[in-house]
Order: structure tokens, then C-alpha cells, then sequence
């Protein structure tokens, strides 16, 4: 996971971000959506499961729906940055995966090799003299 520190605005996350419980597994284990963002999460398995958020920041409620087997999506949004708000099954308490909510679109996933992309149109008031710029690692997770 990287984000820009210190940004605001950027792309909208207009699109869902889709999480999926397969193999009794969240899948992916690691995303990222924006504040007010939709988190659709759907269930490719033939067993029921529950979809239970728990929120650490307020103002970001925690919520807990049963999924019946390949069952409607369902569909959370949170109104507070959060990093790792964690997403649980608590009738296969293996099942577990986290989704960060930024308050602006600089942030990513990085792919197994480590690469990522960030659409960036800069304030250049982040910018340091020579033109770089902050991105913050915060989770490495290993193979």
C-alpha cells in the first residue's frame, strides 16, 4: 500500500471497489477506496458468510450483514479516513482482509514486484526543491 502524504483532492473514486469472499478467503487481502467511496463486496462462494467491518476511527460505523451463498453484493461506505479498516467473516474466523479509506485519490496497491500507479496532477506545494515528492509505504506484505 503507498499513498502521497499530505495530499488532497486527486481522481475520484467513482468506481466500487470490490471485494470478494472466495475459497472462504477475502479477496484481495489489501485495498484502498476514498471517504464516501462505495466497497461492494460480494460472495463467489457456495457457503453463507457475514460481511463485518470494524471501524477504529468515529464516525465510521461498524456494521455486520449476513451474505447468503453467492448472494447479493453488499455495500458499505465510510465517511472517515482510516487506514486498515478491517473487513471479517465471524462465521469462518480465518476469513479476514483490509481496505484503507483515504480522504483523497493518491493512493495505491502495489502488484507482488512491488510496482504501482498514482495518478498524479501535483500541488506543487507537496513538491520538494528538485521536483520529487513523498509517497509513503506502509504495508509490505511478504511472499
Amino acid at each position: 500500500m503507498v499513498y502521497l502524504e499530505g495530499a488532497k483532492g486527486g481522481p475520484a473514486g467513482d468506481k466500487p471497489v470490490v471485494v470478494d469472499q472466495k475459497g472462504c478467503e477475502y479477496l484481495p487481502y489489501i485495498n484502498s477506496a476514498q471517504v464516501k467511496q462505495t466497497i461492494r463486496v460480494l460472495n463467489s462462494d457456495p457457503a453463507m458468510h457475514n460481511v463485518h467491518p470494524t471501524p477504529t476511527v468515529d464516525g465510521n460505523k461498524e456494521q455486520n450483514k449476513a451474505q447468503l451463498p453467492k448472494g447479493a453484493p453488499l455495500e458499505f461506505t465510510f465517511d472517515k479516513a482510516e487506514k486498515f479498516l478491517r473487513f471479517k467473516c465471524d462465521v469462518h474466523p480465518w476469513m479476514f482482509s483490509y481496505v484503507s479509506i483515504f480522504e483523497h485519490g493518491f493512493h495505491a496497491v502495489s502488484g507482488k514486484d512491488g510496482s504501482f500507479t498514482v495518478q498524479v496532477q501535483l500541488d506543487k506545494s507537496l513538491c520538494r526543491a528538485n521536483g520529487s515528492f513523498d509517497m509513503t509505504k506502509f504495508w509490505v506484505e511478504p511472499d
